[in-house]
């Protein structure tokens, strides 16, 4: 019968933890040129976010609300980006739909900013009524504009956050696997995901903050993308 080793403990399984993040680190950064457009879109996406949520070209003051849900979806971007780069795409996932979530609310509001002092001065019952995330799909599919859509939503929810008899932990085209590894196919849905939300609410903040050349920038780089899928081309 094989003899298994012992299973490093305490502080010496975190350095095994370490170790394994900076091995499947090192493994993404070598094929981290073939999806550089979608980094650059996120890079300047978040670019977009850093600014509004730190007030640094320009200080709008009130309550910051918006600066507050800024700072809030920057971070929940980079946790992202580090998870997808450390092979814990299953976790990387479930914060972009956090992400999603809050890119809907944030589109609502800019859609309908009667709606801004509404949900600002709403109570939590309120909140869960007028405001939840299935309310919000329902009223921004009514307007034409949407980030994370009902089945989009659901997708993330079942595979990738909410626990089911057929999860499988980290399973993206090998086999599923406990800790972080580097797959292709998991690091390309991450960042393509990733990259779509990000893009469009940092878009949106764009025009709130009147950030013309981010804007811009953001787009130009989206057009490119959506000529290389006309081509066949993954971007």
């Amino acid at each position: 019968m094989e003899t298994k080793p012992p299973v490093p403990t305490g502080l010496e399984h975190l350095a095994m933890v370490r170790f394994g993040a900076m091995h499947v680190a090192n493994e993404t950064a070598v094929h981290i040129e073939e999806f550089k457009l979608n980094n650059e879109i996120i890079g300047t996406s978040l670019n977009a976010l850093y600014q509004a949520a730190t007030c640094h070209r320009k200080c709008h003051g009130g309550a910051h609300v918006l600066e507050s849900l800024c700072g809030r979806a920057y971070n929940l971007s980079c946790a992202a980006y580090d998870l997808t780069n450390f092979g814990l795409y299953d976790e990387a996932l479930n914060l972009i739909r956090s992400l999603a979530e809050m890119t809907n609310l944030i589109m609502l509001l800019s859609l309908d900013q009667s709606k801004v002092q509404t949900w600002i001065n709403s109570d939590r019952k309120t909140r869960l009524r007028d405001f939840g995330p299935a309310t919000i799909r329902r009223q921004l599919e009514a307007k034409g504009h949407i980030c994370a859509s009902d089945d989009w939503y659901r997708e993330l929810s079942e595979r990738y956050t909410h626990p089911t008899p057929m999860t499988r932990p980290n399973d993206h085209g090998g086999l599923p696997w406990v800790g972080g590894k580097y797959e292709y196919e998991g690091m390309k849905n991450c960042y393509g995901r990733l990259m779509y939300v990000v893009a469009m609410l940092s878009m949106f903040i764009c025009r709130w903050f009147e950030f013309d050349d981010l804007l811009k920038a953001i787009t130009e780089r989206l057009r490119i993308t959506e000529d290389e899928a006309a081509c066949g081309k993954e971007p």
